[in-house]
């Protein structure tokens, strides 16, 4: 705080500024009242709009809104044009199942055996008898089919099929342990 020396002044004068400076800097009830009343005021200053500012708030506000609607319409636009598109190309779609639904009901038509036989007759085909069928005989055709070779026996197949007699028990866990080992290695589960 700055203090700045009047001495052109009364000293009575000076007293009450201090005094009034104390009370300002230092607020008990009624100037701590006054300073809320104070502040109060110039909050309302601040909030309290003039004129233009009112009119230039409402413009501002009236801008915004014709903004949101232009750009739902434009939405509303470009969805309602794919829709269209859409619609235009399910009706294409739909004509051409129905131009392939005909395409292949005349294949059908034409490969009839009646639509055939009808075709060949007027190319000039007819249909053949005995007397008109010449057979060609090849020499060797058919060729002699080739002997069946078996693969050969494995021992354990061999085993399988030429049961032996087991004259004792160390035989018969022996022979049942190597035909185990032996499918697993030949990859059956027996």
């Amino acid at each position: 705080m700055t203090v700045i020396d009047n001495s052109f002044e009364q000293p009575e004068e000076a007293q009450s500024r201090r005094r009034r400076r104390r009370e300002d800097s230092a607020p008990n009830g009624w100037t701590a009242g006054l300073q809320n009343l104070r502040t109060r005021v110039q909050l309302q200053d601040l909030w309290t709009l003039s004129k233009a500012q009112t009119a230039i708030t409402w413009i501002m506000i009236a801008v915004l809104i014709a903004m949101a609607a232009v750009f739902l319409l434009v939405q509303a636009s470009a969805v309602a044009a794919v829709g269209r598109e859409i619609q235009t190309l399910q009706y294409e779609l739909n004509t051409i199942r129905e131009a392939n639904s005909d395409l292949e009901r005349q294949i059908a038509e034409t490969q009839s055996i009646t639509q055939m036989r009808a075709r060949a007759s007027q190319i000039g085909f007819h249909q053949a008898q005995p007397a008109d069928t010449i057979y060609l005989v090849v020499p060797g055709y058919p060729p002699e089919p080739a002997p069946f070779v078996p693969f050969p026996e494995t021992e354990a197949e061999r085993l399988i099929n030429e049961p032996q007699g087991v004259e004792t028990m160390q035989e018969a866990v022996r022979l049942s342990l190597y035909q185990t080992v032996s499918g697993f290695f030949e990859g059956s589960a027996d």
